[in-house]
């Protein structure tokens, strides 16, 4: 039986658990899939050891864990970030909201929340609270 066909079984026979996926293949072979089946976490074995406990702890807490571009190789998911939605991500990872981060880089909030839907997208993340998590777990928070 197939990784995936497992997990759906899984889903269907106990939708509360929370399902973190750990293998030696890379994210972006099922990146479309994994994300369409609502996984609670994902990370490549590759990975240092400190990562995937984190991750796991992440998990527990009830955050997402989802490595965005080339991500199990060593790469840092940030990397795809402009200089500025680096800047936001720093700021969301300390607890700014909107407001706070439109006022320290002199931008509008309607900017932010762009640079916020932009950071989403780039780094596979389905909220500011998964960003914020993201960035502590690779020593921007």
């Amino acid at each position: 039986m197939a990784g995936v066909d497992f997990i759906r079984i899984v889903q269907q026979l106990h939708p509360e658990v929370k399902i973190f996926v750990y293998t030696a293949k890379r994210y972006e072979m099922f990146a479309c899939r994994l994300n369409a089946m609502h996984i609670a976490g994902f990370l490549n074995k590759f990975e240092a050891m400190e990562k995937v406990g984190a991750a796991i702890g992440l998990v527990a807490q009830g955050f997402h864990v989802k490595p965005c571009g080339g991500a199990g190789n060593g790469d840092n998911p940030f990397d795809l970030l402009s200089n500025r939605e680096l800047s936001v991500a720093m700021l969301i990872a300390k607890g700014n909201s909107n407001r706070m981060i439109a006022q320290q880089l002199s931008i509008s909030q309607k900017t932010v929340a762009v640079h916020k839907m932009n950071l989403l997208r780039k780094l596979c993340c389905e909220s500011a609270i998964d960003v914020a998590q993201m960035a502590q777990l690779h020593g921007l928070g």
